[in-house]
């Protein structure tokens, strides 16, 4: 599992690449989003299941896979990120719970491992 300030870089990482979209299309027009909850779920499985992958890199049936499970399309994530990037407050919200999720997973295959 990555640290929690390498899941941060990554989240600011990702929260930049969607920037330039974001502002391009700031418009009046607020297109409809999956919930937060949603979002948070899959983003945390893509990530657990991207950690546990040869170099971190999941492949792409994997990633299918995991956003069909949920119900949702690759698209569906970034019009959320998108959408909501305009509130900041709300996003940093997010990817904290994203942060606390990942290290609650961390914390608790640590001790499973230790215990067997």
């Amino acid at each position: 599992m990555p640290r929690p300030v390498r899941l941060r870089r990554m989240v600011l990482l990702f929260a930049a690449a969607l920037l330039p979209g974001v502002l391009a299309s700031c418009g009046s027009d607020v297109p409809a989003t999956i919930d937060r909850q949603t979002f948070v779920d899959v983003f945390v499985d893509l990530r657990v299941a991207a950690l546990d992958a040869p170099n971190a890199r999941l492949p792409q049936e994997s990633r299918e896979r995991i956003l069909a499970g949920h119900g949702v399309t690759a698209e569906e994530m970034l019009t959320f990120a998108e959408v909501h990037a305009r509130d900041p407050g709300f996003m940093r919200d997010v990817w904290d719970e994203i942060e606390e999720r990942m290290n609650v997973q961390a914390l608790e295959s640590t001790e499973s491992a230790e215990s067997s």
